[in-house]
């Protein structure tokens, strides 16, 4: 308080802040003045410039900033490198990769990664964002996704997927729509395209799904409005059929629909 020198009340300004971290980094890079002197940093091509150690390098004609292309050295041991790496890395809580590239950008830590691992692993949000949840005993797999010497498709899921908006003219779009069947033993994979999300619709598809990949036994789905009404029309179909007749179709081509549970994935 008796020094006459002027001095300044508030915050910190950039200037002082700057100050201060050429200060800090000066007091950092004592320990390794010596090792470079020894030439244990010559793969990076150190040089002084305003009483600081930077790294070297061909990115001189470069169009990235002075501290990108030579970045200040710092010794991995030293406080000030935690600190910056913990700044840095708390600004987005970044992962291990992103947190040493951007402390890269304008300070050549040693050791940068070990480094952003060790403040990483000791950041409390990082570790409540990483928490690991309950996980779920998973059921046991259906007896259709364990069939063995059964032919594809045999036992299909199916659904649909778009709209899609579809050129019909020269100045004329419509909504066509998706549907995806799906082997339940093998997850091939077979597509078909719907104009629309009729029932009628619908047994056009499953009539081309039938003759490329034939009749399967189970067909599963969702409680579709299409769906619904498609496995109407299919019992109608054999409603009239005597019971030898329907007996042969069960025995031949019998196809069996399932509805699964309101709102459950397939």
């Amino acid at each position: 308080m008796k020094a006459k020198c002027r001095v300044e009340d508030g915050s910190l300004s950039t200037n002082e802040l700057s100050i201060a971290e050429d200060y800090w980094i000066f007091e950092a890079q004592k320990h390794i003045h010596g090792k470079v002197q020894r030439g244990e940093f010559k793969s990076l091509s150190p040089f002084v410039k305003d009483n600081l150690i930077h790294v070297g390098g061909r990115a001189d004609n470069g169009t990235l900033s002075y501290e990108q292309r030579h970045p200040v050295l710092l010794p991995r041991d030293d406080h000030i490198s935690y600190l910056i790496t913990r700044d840095v890395h708390e600004r987005g809580h970044y992962g291990i990769a992103a947190t040493a590239a951007k402390v890269r950008s304008k300070y050549w830590i040693v050791g940068v990664t070990s480094l952003a691992k060790t403040v990483k692993f000791r950041c409390v949000k990082c570790r409540k964002f990483n928490h690991r949840v309950e996980t779920q005993l998973m059921a046991e797999l259906h007896a259709e996704r364990m069939a063995p010497f059964t032919t594809p498709f045999y036992y299909t899921a199916c659904d649909y997927f778009g709209p899609y908006n579809v050129k019909i003219g020269r100045s004329k779009t419509a909504k066509h729509y998706g549907v995806i069947f799906i082997c339940l033993n093998t997850r091939a994979v077979h597509l078909e395209v719907a104009t629309d999300c009729s029932t009628m619709e619908f047994m056009q598809v499953l009539r081309r799904f039938f003759a490329i990949r034939g009749k399967p036994k189970m067909i599963q789905s969702d409680n579709g409005t299409q769906f619904i009404g498609a496995e109407r029309q299919l019992r109608e179909m054999i409603r009239g059929w005597t019971k030898r007749e329907l007996t042969e179709f069960c025995a031949e081509q019998e196809v069996t629909w399932k509805f699964i549970t309101p709102l459950a994935p397939l």
